[in-house]
């Protein structure tokens, strides 16, 4: 027994079902940017109302790191073994940290690639689209590599009507 599982026979036979199926999408397509722009106003509201209460916190952690760090600037020597004190609340002290700053890339690459200091490079290797595209049409064949042509079928909704639905909930 065989079960149809697909219809691609299509419902739309005519123009002005097209117009209309195409109106009935471009009208989905807005309700869901209107949900949108709601949904973005209200999580603007949303996180303007959380920074304003927990603003007096964050200026309150802002002031005790400050003081925390003046601290433990202020006397380093209690901070050589261990280099840092901890506690149930997680620890603070000094850490050593080093950064590599470099101030002339160029002269820096010429004395790398002098040197053969390879370990000191990154290659990436990315094929570029483009450049295989061309060399495809010149008639080149390229192994792993072909050509997909043909028609696609396009829909676009207009975004002056987008943008006329959602005016008032952006601003």
């Amino acid at each position: 027994m065989t079960n149809r599982i697909a219809d691609l026979r299509s419902p739309i036979t005519t123009p002005e079902q097209a117009r209309d199926t195409h109106k009935d999408l471009a009208l989905a397509v807005v309700a869901c940017e209107v949900a949108d722009a709601r949904l973005e106003q209200r999580i603007a509201r949303l996180k303007a109302q959380h920074a304003e209460r927990t603003g007096p916190q964050r200026q309150a952690a802002e002031a005790l790191r400050e003081r925390l760090s003046a601290y433990i600037n202020n006397h380093r020597e209690q901070f050589k073994k261990p280099r840092t004190v901890k506690s149930e609340f997680g620890e603070f002290g000094l850490r050593t940290a080093t950064e590599l700053l470099i101030a002339d890339e160029p002269a820096l690459v010429s004395h790398l690639m002098e040197q053969g200091y390879t370990d000191c490079f990154e290659t990436v290797r990315r094929p570029i689209k483009p450049a295989i595209k061309q060399r495809l049409n010149d008639g080149e064949s390229v192994p792993g590599c072909s050509l997909n042509s043909g028609d696609t079928i396009v829909c676009k909704i207009s975004k002056a009507l987008i943008d006329e639905a959602t005016e008032d909930i952006r601003c």
